[in-house]
C-alpha cells in the first residue's frame, strides 16, 4: 500500500495571483469622455438657445443650469456609464477593488468640478502616468482597460480622439466668441423693440406735418419727453455708433445697434414696418 502523500508545507503552497491594474489610455477615456458628455451638453444648449422665450428668459438659465448638473451628476454616480461601457473600460479603486458609494459620488462631483475651464481636470490624465484625471485623484480611482486593444486599433483610437478633441475645442471656442448668449438675444430683441415704437413716434409726427421726421432731435420732441426718450434710446442702443435716419414724406429708414456683445446692427423700414439684421 503506497504511503500516503506528505503535508505541503506553507512554503511550498501556490503564491496568490496578483492583481495587475492596467490604466486605460486617453484616447478610450476621451472617447467614452464624449459619448457620456454631448448628450448633457447639447440638451442643455438647445433649451438655452431655442426654448428660454417659452419657460421663462434668462430667470430659467440658473435652475435648468442646476438641473443639468444634477442630472449629470446622477448619472456618473449610478454605475459604470453608456461611453465607458461601449468602450469596454472599468472604474475601479488603485487595488482593483469595486469602488464603493462614497468614493463614487465624490468622483461623480469631480466629474462636475473637472468640466469647465475647458476640461482641465480632464486633461490632467495627459500628464499623470496612470492617465488619472484630477476626479481620479480625488476619489482614488483608477480608469481600467480590462484588454489592451491590439495596435492597429489603439492607433484608430488615438486619431478618432485626436479629431473629436479638435472638434470638441472647435466648438467650444465658437460658442463662447460667436454664439448668441441669452443676454445678447434679449438685448437684440429689445433693440428691435425701440426701433417700433420710433415707428409709432414716426407716424405721429407723419400725421402732424405730412412728413417723416428725419433727425433724432425730431423724434425726441415728437416722443413728447425729449430727456426720457433720450434716456430710452441709452437703455435700448449703443449710441456711441450712432443712429442713421433717412426720411421723406412717404418712407422712412432707422438704423441704430443693438447693446449685445457684438452691438448687432439693426435697420428698420417703413410703412409697413419690417425691423431687418445688417450685420
Amino acid at each position: 500500500m503506497a504511503d500516503p502523500m506528505p503535508p505541503q508545507s506553507p512554503e511550498a503552497a501556490p503564491p496568490q495571483q496578483e492583481i495587475v491594474i492596467v490604466p486605460a489610455r486617453f484616447n478610450e477615456r476621451f472617447i467614452a469622455y464624449f459619448i457620456d458628455t454631448a448628450p448633457f451638453a447639447l440638451g442643455y444648449s438647445g433649451v438655452v438657445y431655442f426654448a428660454l422665450d417659452k419657460i421663462g428668459g434668462r430667470a430659467a438659465v440658473k435652475p435648468l443650469g442646476a438641473a443639468f448638473v444634477g442630472a449629470y451628476v446622477l448619472y456618473h454616480f449610478a454605475g459604470g456609464t453608456l461611453g465607458k461601457r461601449f468602450m469596454g473600460l472599468r472604474v475601479v479603486r488603485k487595488d482593483g477593488q469595486p469602488l464603493g458609494v462614497v468614493r463614487s459620488f465624490i468622483r461623480a462631483i469631480g466629474s462636475v468640478i473637472s468640466t469647465p475651464l475647458a476640461n482641465w481636470g480632464y486633461l490632467v490624465s495627459l500628464v499623470h502616468p496612470e492617465n488619472r484625471a484630477m476626479h481620479d485623484l480625488l476619489a482614488g480611482s483608477v480608469v481600467i482597460e480590462p484588454r489592451r486593444a491590439p495596435p492597429a486599433q489603439a492607433a484608430l483610437m488615438f486619431l478618432t480622439a485626436a479629431l473629436m478633441l479638435c472638434g470638441l475645442y472647435f466648438l467650444m471656442f465658437w460658442v463662447n466668441l460667436y454664439k448668441p448668449r441669452p443676454e445678447d438675444l434679449e438685448a437684440i430683441a429689445r433693440a428691435k423693440q425701440g426701433l417700433v415704437i420710433m415707428a409709432d413716434i414716426e407716424e405721429s409726427y407723419h400725421k402732424d406735418h405730412s412728413v417723416y421726421a428725419d433727425s433724432m432731435d425730431q423724434l425726441a420732441a415728437a416722443s413728447g419727453d425729449a430727456v426720457k426718450f433720450q434716456q430710452a434710446m441709452n437703455e435700448l442702443f449703443y449710441t456711441r455708433l450712432g443712429f442713421k435716419l433717412q426720411a421723406g414724406n412717404r418712407r422712412y429708414k432707422i438704423e441704430g445697434s443693438a447693446q449685445d456683445a457684438w452691438h448687432t446692427r439693426l435697420l428698420m423700414t417703413g410703412p409697413p414696418v419690417s425691423v431687418t439684421t445688417v450685420k
